[in-house]
Order: structure tokens, then sequence, then C-alpha cells
């Protein structure tokens, strides 16, 4: 799940909708990785739905991106920011997500964001081998 700002919206219902059904291990043992790009911590509205998810879903991993930081120290020691949630400085990009082992073409991936967000990961899902079958998206305008 590749969000940018508050196209974290429709994840949060997928998210709620895997922890309901946590119980039956809806997930199958996959492990399901969250990524949400910000400007700053001031952004992070979904946080307190987002430490219930990780409390329910094991198979969680959640990798925040803030593009407005300066450097790593001013991402460590966010407050209400769970431990286990990574955190990067700088814009979503493929070549992060590929560092971080996220990008393979067995892989499903789910994108909600900002336009150019979405079309600069898309171009370089598919420049790494994702299947355009592969990826969804969710396109919102105003």
């Amino acid at each position: 799940m590749l969000a940018g700002g508050i196209g974290i919206t429709p994840f949060l219902s997928m998210l709620g909708q895997l922890a309901a059904e946590s119980d039956a291990d809806s997930t199958g043992g996959r492990p399901i990785h969250l990524v949400w790009g910000v400007r700053t911590p001031d952004e992070l509205f979904a946080l307190p739905r987002l430490r219930e998810y990780l409390a329910r879903l094991p198979a969680l991993h959640i990798q925040l991106f803030f593009s407005r930081a300066t450097t790593g120290a001013d991402v460590q020691d966010i407050d209400g920011i769970p431990p286990e949630v990574a955190r990067s400085t700088g814009r979503i990009s493929t070549d992060a997500l590929t560092q971080q082992g996220l990008v393979g073409t067995g892989r499903e991936f789910f994108l909600c964001g900002p336009r150019s967000l979405m079309e600069t990961l898309i171009d370089g899902l598919r420049s790494h081998g994702v299947p355009g079958s592969n990826i969804h998206f969710e396109a919102f305008a105003m």
C-alpha cells in the first residue's frame, strides 16, 4: 500500500477490514506493507488508527516518509509514533522501496495519492519489472 497525504484514506478502510477479520488470519500470513508519505509530522492524522491496526495485525509493517524533514534525526523522535514504525526523510520513491526489498514482480501494489506521486511510482514500478496487472490505483481530483 503506497499512500501520499490524504491518499491513505482508502487504506484505512482496507486495514480496518483486515483487522476485523484478524481472528481468521485474513492476511494468510503474508506481510502487509503500508508506506505513507507526508510533508510534516503535523499531517499524521491517521496515526491513532494505525497504532490500533499495528496492535491487531501482526503482519503489518509501516514506513513513513517525511518530505520536508531535513535529517533522519528530525523524524526519529516524533511523539506518538510507535518504535516499530520505520521513518525516512524525502519522498516515496521506487528506489527507496527497492532498497527495502519491497519491489518484486510477484507483489501487488495499491496506490492512492497526488497524481505526480502516483505517476512517478507507477512508472518506476513498471521499469522495475512489475506487471501493470499488479499495480492498482485510485485517482482523485478536486
